[in-house]
């Protein structure tokens, strides 16, 4: 009868990643396909459910239509942002200096739009409601130009 050992390799604990940190990156990536699919929903709600010409841009901030909507674009932008880290984790050594510059511009550059996106969610439906003649263009009329003017600049 023989018998056979098998060797074993010892790594160092600190060598070895976190379980749950693991698993968060690895559903980075569901995070990212999930992000894709609730953009190109919000997307179509906005275009296709909201009633911005029935009840114009001031009135169709309250709607549940455009609440789902926005809420969705939020919520995509979000995931996406899990999504980054998913992406950019397993390979960050590969990547180099200038992969680590690359996602942190476009890490930045989505936080920016996520905070554009809370202003659609939360602050266009509040201003709609105090204000509703500096947000009846949605800065996109001559009366509202500084307030377009503010918007591209800011996004």
């Amino acid at each position: 009868m023989t018998t056979t050992q098998q060797q074993r390799i010892e790594i160092p604990s600190e060598a070895l990643p976190s379980d749950g940190l693991s698993r968060f990156v690895r559903a980075g990536a569901w995070a990212a396909m999930v992000s894709g699919l609730a953009l190109v929903v919000s997307m179509l709600l906005e275009w296709l459910v909201v009633p911005y010409e029935r009840l114009g841009h001031t009135e169709a901030y309250f709607t549940s239509a455009y609440s789902v909507s926005s809420g969705l674009r939020l919520l995509s932008i979000v995931l996406l942002l899990w999504g980054l880290i998913g992406i950019y984790g397993p390979q960050s050594r590969a990547a180099g200096t200038f992969g680590l510059w690359t996602f942190i511009v476009v890490f930045l550059g989505t936080a920016l739009a996520a905070g554009n996106t809370w202003a659609e969610v939360f602050v266009y439906p509040t201003l709609a409601q105090i204000a509703p003649d500096m947000l009846s263009g949605a800065g996109f009329e001559t009366e509202a130009a500084y307030m377009s003017t503010g918007l591209s600049l800011s996004y």
